[in-house]
């Protein structure tokens, strides 16, 4: 990206910009980039980092989870930590309604509308989130199952649950 006459955050200001067109899905994208600044507390609480590339050589891009902080560029390494510090300052749980969202509930929250707005279809926010909160319970009711298990095979060498996954899910 060019951001020679824009800064970071002017260029995803525009991006959020309504649209004048009239149509249905002008309309339905419009409203998408309404919630997103209204989610986020407002225009003034957004703010965009433009990243360098982490590293010059391509194939080194390609396994960067195997790379060392001190492997990669340092002008990317200094935007991170700029944003990391500035997430750790100005954050506040987040939350719909009175639930509060985790970052797994986030991520699956934005691939919902994501995939909404590439397949044309407009975003409905409380039932793409409550399919959110039912995946991140049947995931906590998972790990819950498992610790009990794990808790009840370590105390209790010889016995066995006192009741199956299925049972559980049906109390």
């Amino acid at each position: 990206m060019d951001f020679q006459h824009l800064t970071p955050k002017t260029y995803l200001l525009q991006g959020l910009e309504n649209s004048m067109l009239k149509s249905d899905q002008a309309r339905n994208r419009n409203e998408v980039r309404r919630c997103l600044k209204e989610f986020f507390g407002g225009e003034a609480n957004l703010n965009c980092f433009a990243l360098v590339p982490p590293h010059h050589d391509e194939e080194k891009l390609e396994c960067l989870n195997e790379l060392q902080a001190s492997d990669l560029n340092e002008g990317y390494n200094s935007k991170v930590a700029e944003m990391t510090t500035l997430l750790k300052q100005n954050t506040v749980v987040k939350s719909i309604g009175e639930r509060h969202l985790t970052g797994n509930m986030l991520l699956n929250l934005a691939m919902e509308f994501v995939d909404s707005l590439n397949s044309n279809q407009t975003v409905h926010i409380l039932p793409a989130f409550e399919r959110v909160v039912l995946i991140e319970s049947e995931r906590f009711s998972e790990k819950l199952f498992e610790s009990i298990k794990n808790k009840i095979s370590k105390d209790c060498a010889k016995q066995r649950m006192p009741f199956d996954k299925d049972e559980m899910h049906r109390m």
